[in-house]
Parts: C-alpha cells; structure tokens; sequence
C-alpha cells in the first residue's frame, strides 16, 4: 500500500462546477483512516485550497505555486517557502509593464489590466508602491496574451533565464504563462514532506492534470494521469484514470485503498 497520496487540485480533484463530490471525500476519509498521508499540488495558494478543507477536514499537506509553498495543514505551519526573488520580480515587470499581469502573494492575487484571477484578486492602483511593498513577497507571477505568437516568444524568452521556472497555457482562448523560482517545483515540494515523514518517492501514488507535475509523476511509486491531462503528460504517464468530471481521482483511490 502507498503511504501518501498526491493529487493535483483544479481538474483532478475538483469538478467543473468547483466541488468535490461527496463519494470521493468518503474515499479520501476511508483512505486517511489507514494512515495514508494525502497531500494537494497546485499553482494556486495554499489559503483558495484551504476553503475546501473547512466543513470536511480531508488534506494532511499542501504544495502550493508549483512547489514554491509547502503547508502542513495539520500542523497550520508551512515547512517550505521560496518565492521569487525581488531582481526577479521587478525584471519580469519591466519587461511585460505594457501587458495584463496577475502577482501572487500567500494570500492574494493582485492584478493589473482587465484579465484577473479569482483568488481573492485585488486591482493594483500604484504600481510602483506595490512593488516596493511585496518585492519580496511574491511567489508567482502571470501574464496575458490574446495572440499564441506572442505568447510563445515570450516563453521561448522567458526559458532562457535560470533563475526562473514557467509553464504556458490556455485560459478561455487567452494565453497565459505562470512563472516562479526556478528552484521550486512540485517534484520538490512533495520531497520536502517525504524527508519530515521518512518516506520515499516509491511510497508515492500520484494523481495528476498538469504539466508542472510531470517530473514527479515520472519519479513517484505509481503515477496516474486524468483522461483531461495535459496532452505531453499523457504521453509520458500510461496510467489513465477518468476526467475529473468522472471522479478519476476517486476511481483510483478504491483500486488501491
């Protein structure tokens, strides 16, 4: 039997309509009551995933902004934090000012432009203030693009800098590229919470959507990739479970708790 669980959060995890079905926290709850450790990835804060965990306790961690925030919910104390460093941050600014941006603190997301995000986001009125502000309190930041193009050069761009990890995707036919420290990743984040438990990687069952999680799914005991995953995750993860829309999380967890 797997020791820790690690699931992907917005599409694994959660459906369409932003909800877990309650057959699958049944699962989860069954699954903990054996002493399997179950722990969230996500590019999102710890605090939008928390919200979840309130009437119906189910999470032991949380690996949050890809790997740059690791939380012991148990405990309510992180055990890992790394954000982006502030010649980081006020570089990436100055090179995409002229575009809709989003600026990730632990418990906000701050936005400029028309594009935002839902957690909890909060306009930036004074640009030059906030920076001075959270220059060291950033742990990921977003751009908007309208054409594929331009937002593939400006990836292409972006990969050439070691000191930052990015990823880009598709949001409602806008493109979007996160960008973190380079050092942080999920692979990492979940490592921290194997050294405090003294597990292994091969303890690990790993359930994913994202491509940010494919060099833990490579690496984890056993890896699983939901039928909505990213399409090169899909090439290199042959477990296939459901879409989130068909509890594929769920279905793997009564194969094997």
């Amino acid at each position: 039997m797997y020791k820790m669980v690690v699931s992907d959060f917005f599409g694994a995890l959660i459906n369409k309509e932003e909800a877990i079905s309650l057959s699958t926290m049944l699962q989860l709850d069954k699954m903990r009551k054996k002493g399997v450790v179950f722990c969230i990835t996500t590019d999102h804060s710890a605090r939008i995933v928390s919200d979840y965990n309130r009437d119906f306790p189910f999470i032991d961690y949380i690996v949050a902004f890809n790997g740059s925030y690791v939380y012991d919910v148990n405990k309510k104390k992180a055990i890992y934090d790394k954000r982006l460093s502030a010649v980081e941050f006020k570089k990436i600014y100055k090179l995409f000012c002229k575009k809709d941006m989003c600026f990730y603190t632990l418990d906000n997301c701050n936005y400029i432009g028309k594009y935002r995000d839902d957690d909890y986001s909060e306009m930036v009125i004074d640009i030059d203030n906030f920076i001075e502000r959270n220059k060291t309190a950033i742990y990921k930041i977003k751009v908007f693009f309208e054409e594929k193009k331009e937002a593939t050069d400006a990836y292409k761009l972006l990969k050439e800098n070691p000191k930052i990890n990015c990823y880009l995707g598709e949001e409602n036919k806008i493109f979007v590229i996160d960008i973190y420290n380079s050092i942080n990743s999920k692979l990492l984040g979940v490592e921290k919470i194997l050294t405090k438990k003294k597990f292994s990687l091969q303890d690990v069952l790993v359930v994913c959507v994202a491509a940010s999680s494919c060099s833990l799914a490579k690496q984890a005991g056993c890896s699983y990739v939901m039928a909505n995953g990213d399409k090169e995750l899909r090439k290199v993860i042959k477990n296939v479970t459901g879409s989130n829309e068909e509890k594929g999380v769920e279905q793997v967890l009564k194969k094997y708790y």
